[in-house]
Protein backbone atom coordinates (compact mmCIF):
# COMPACT_ATOMS: atom_id res chain seq x y z
CA UNK A 1 0.00 0.00 0.00
CA UNK A 2 3.02 2.27 0.38
CA UNK A 3 5.90 1.22 -1.85
CA UNK A 4 8.24 3.92 -0.56
CA UNK A 5 7.76 2.79 3.06
CA UNK A 6 7.87 -0.90 2.12
CA UNK A 7 11.14 -0.36 0.26
CA UNK A 8 12.60 1.71 3.10
CA UNK A 9 11.64 -1.00 5.60
CA UNK A 10 12.89 -3.85 3.39
CA UNK A 11 9.57 -5.69 3.42
CA UNK A 12 9.30 -8.97 1.59
CA UNK A 13 13.06 -9.47 1.39
CA UNK A 14 13.44 -6.68 -1.14
CA UNK A 15 10.20 -7.34 -3.00
CA UNK A 16 9.66 -3.68 -3.89
CA UNK A 17 13.04 -3.31 -5.59
CA UNK A 18 12.57 -6.65 -7.33
CA UNK A 19 9.18 -5.44 -8.60
CA UNK A 20 10.30 -1.95 -9.64
CA UNK A 21 13.91 -2.67 -10.54
CA UNK A 22 15.03 0.33 -8.50
CA UNK A 23 14.36 2.04 -5.13
CA UNK A 24 10.78 3.31 -4.78
CA UNK A 25 10.18 7.02 -5.15
CA UNK A 26 7.86 9.74 -6.50
CA UNK A 27 8.35 8.56 -10.09
CA UNK A 28 6.52 5.34 -9.19
CA UNK A 29 3.16 7.00 -8.49
CA UNK A 30 1.43 4.96 -11.21
CA UNK A 31 2.08 1.73 -9.28
CA UNK A 32 2.14 3.00 -5.68
CA UNK A 33 -1.29 3.03 -4.02
CA UNK A 34 -0.20 5.57 -1.40
CA UNK A 35 0.85 8.06 -4.07
CA UNK A 36 -2.53 7.74 -5.82
CA UNK A 37 -4.58 9.13 -2.94
CA UNK A 38 -7.30 10.22 -2.79
CA UNK A 39 -9.12 7.59 -4.82
CA UNK A 40 -12.55 8.17 -6.31
CA UNK A 41 -13.73 4.82 -4.94
CA UNK A 42 -13.98 3.50 -1.38
CA UNK A 43 -11.25 1.19 -0.10
CA UNK A 44 -11.42 -1.62 2.45
CA UNK A 45 -8.14 -3.01 3.76
CA UNK A 46 -8.39 -6.41 5.43
CA UNK A 47 -5.21 -7.19 7.34
CA UNK A 48 -4.16 -9.95 9.73
CA UNK A 49 -3.07 -8.63 13.13
CA UNK A 50 -0.29 -11.25 13.34
CA UNK A 51 1.11 -10.58 9.85
CA UNK A 52 4.89 -10.80 10.09
CA UNK A 53 5.49 -10.23 6.37
CA UNK A 54 3.67 -6.92 5.91
CA UNK A 55 3.20 -5.06 9.20
CA UNK A 56 -0.34 -3.95 9.95
CA UNK A 57 1.02 -0.42 10.18
CA UNK A 58 1.11 -0.44 6.35
CA UNK A 59 -2.69 -0.73 6.28
CA UNK A 60 -3.28 1.55 9.26
CA UNK A 61 -1.16 4.32 7.76
CA UNK A 62 -2.64 3.89 4.29
CA UNK A 63 -6.20 4.13 5.59
CA UNK A 64 -5.35 7.18 7.71
CA UNK A 65 -3.71 8.87 4.71
CA UNK A 66 -6.65 8.02 2.45
CA UNK A 67 -9.15 9.52 4.88
CA UNK A 68 -6.94 12.59 5.46
CA UNK A 69 -6.79 13.10 1.69
CA UNK A 70 -10.59 13.13 1.52
CA UNK A 71 -11.13 9.54 0.45
CA UNK A 72 -13.30 6.86 1.97
CA UNK A 73 -11.28 4.03 3.49
CA UNK A 74 -11.76 1.48 6.23
CA UNK A 75 -9.41 -0.97 7.91
CA UNK A 76 -10.74 -4.33 9.00
CA UNK A 77 -8.29 -6.03 11.35
CA UNK A 78 -8.67 -9.80 11.55
CA UNK A 79 -6.92 -12.37 13.70
CA UNK A 80 -4.21 -14.22 11.86
CA UNK A 81 -1.08 -13.99 9.76
CA UNK A 82 -0.26 -12.72 6.28
CA UNK A 83 -2.15 -15.46 4.46
CA UNK A 84 -5.26 -15.70 6.62
CA UNK A 85 -7.21 -13.34 4.35
CA UNK A 86 -6.88 -15.78 1.42
CA UNK A 87 -7.54 -18.96 3.40
CA UNK A 88 -11.13 -19.96 2.55
CA UNK A 89 -11.40 -21.92 5.81
CA UNK A 90 -10.60 -18.93 8.03
CA UNK A 91 -12.85 -16.43 9.80
CA UNK A 92 -10.88 -13.70 8.04
CA UNK A 93 -11.95 -15.09 4.67
CA UNK A 94 -15.56 -15.14 5.82
CA UNK A 95 -15.24 -11.48 6.89
CA UNK A 96 -13.71 -10.58 3.53
CA UNK A 97 -16.58 -12.27 1.68
CA UNK A 98 -19.02 -10.43 3.94
CA UNK A 99 -17.44 -7.12 2.92
CA UNK A 100 -17.81 -8.06 -0.75
CA UNK A 101 -21.47 -8.92 -0.16
CA UNK A 102 -22.04 -5.57 1.58
CA UNK A 103 -20.54 -3.50 -1.22
CA UNK A 104 -21.93 -5.48 -4.15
Amino acid sequence: LDLVAADRDGLGSGAVRAFLGHPAGPADAAVDPRQQLPLAVPVWCVHGTDDDIVPITQSREYVAAAVAAGGRAELVEVSGDHFVVIDPTSEAWARTVQIFDEIA
